[in-house]
């Protein structure tokens, strides 16, 4: 009994596990396409800032829009960070007590709980941001923002169509690496 139990239990924490945070388009924590580099910058050039001249010239947002976004992301950022670090912790002490065997379910459940329910906290502050975020644009900037995430849920069908010289690659292609 114990035995199965254990084993539905690794088979449970496995699946959990290969869950990206956020669904499977969730939020990636670097490299992916739009992310910035190492250095805060695209690409991860030191010295620069992001670059959101073409967003703003799409979405009309001014200067002050643009400021207004980046402390909202700053503020999350911070607010995270002491989450991410008990996460870090916590994932930290559920792979040691595996390691070593321990055949608790329970203990190991708990911990498994913990580091979702931490996880949660992180997609809802994430969840707070984006309504803050919209809450900054006007209503034609909303409806441009829409056109904007119809078109990245065609992402896959758009570098899928690229792969197979049915569309022009971007220039310079999506995805991290010198620009």
């Amino acid at each position: 009994m114990t035995k199965r139990l254990l084993i539905t239990f690794g088979a449970v924490a496995a699946l959990a596990f290969a869950q990206p945070m956020g669904g499977p388009r969730g939020p990636r924590m670097g490299g992916g396409p739009g992310m910035m580099g190492p250095m805060g910058a695209p690409g991860g050039q030191p010295g620069a800032g992001p670059n959101f001249d073409s967003l703003k010239s799409y979405l009309t947002l001014t200067d002050a829009q643009v400021t207004a976004l980046q402390n909202l992301q700053t503020q999350n950022r911070d607010a995270n960070r002491t989450t991410m670090e008990q996460i870090a912790t916590q994932q930290k002490a559920l792979n040691d007590a595996l390691r070593a065997g321990s055949q608790d379910a329970a203990a190991l459940g708990k911990m498994l709980i913990s580091i979702q329910a931490l996880r949660k906290q992180i997609d809802d502050r994430m969840t707070v941001l984006r309504t803050q975020a919209r809450a900054q644009l006007t209503a034609p900037q909303v409806a441009k923002l829409k056109a904007l995430e119809d078109a990245a849920a065609l992402r896959d069908e758009i570098q899928q169509a690229a792969m197979l010289a049915l569309l022009t690659p971007p220039d310079p292609p999506l995805g991290p690496g010198p620009r």
